[in-house]
């Protein structure tokens, strides 16, 4: 988990995430206010792939906003997949592998990688084909 805090600090988050059960599906947790930068900075994104042993073109990021989600993820040779929110614009094309438009299509979006058997991470897909992606191994902490 990459996160922007405001007014939330990371150890509240931390406790709130424990508190929801939801923690122990996140294998680094990353807080801008701890780090001391926030995305789109590079650095963010790739201190993150570096506590988890994977390099960018294995990984994907998911987020919502193209500046800081897209913008930064990119920055790091990572996979990126829009979660396009009502009434929020696209993103733009050279940002963006995936869009979705609720969390929960995610899961299809990897599943469809793993299986494209694919090496090259940006290929030019033909329409309507997602991006092949070699992840290298399949982790929880996409």
């Amino acid at each position: 988990l990459l996160c922007n805090t405001g007014r939330t600090p990371g150890k509240v988050l931390r406790d709130i995430l424990n508190d929801l059960e939801m923690k122990q599906y996140f294998d680094v947790l990353c807080f801008s206010d701890e780090a001391r930068m926030r995305k789109p900075a590079t650095e963010f994104f790739t201190r993150a792939l570096s506590r988890l042993g994977v390099r960018g073109d294995e990984s994907m990021h998911v987020g919502d906003n193209p500046e800081a989600d897209l913008k930064g993820a990119r920055s790091a040779g990572m996979q990126t997949v829009h979660v396009r929110l009502p009434g929020k614009p696209a993103a733009a094309l050279d940002l963006v592998d995936h869009t979705i438009t609720t969390i929960s299509e995610r899961p299809a979006i990897i599943g469809k990688l793993l299986t494209s058997g694919a090496r090259d991470l940006h290929a030019t897909p033909p329409a309507n084909t997602p991006p092949p992606m070699d992840l290298g191994r399949e982790t929880r902490h996409m």
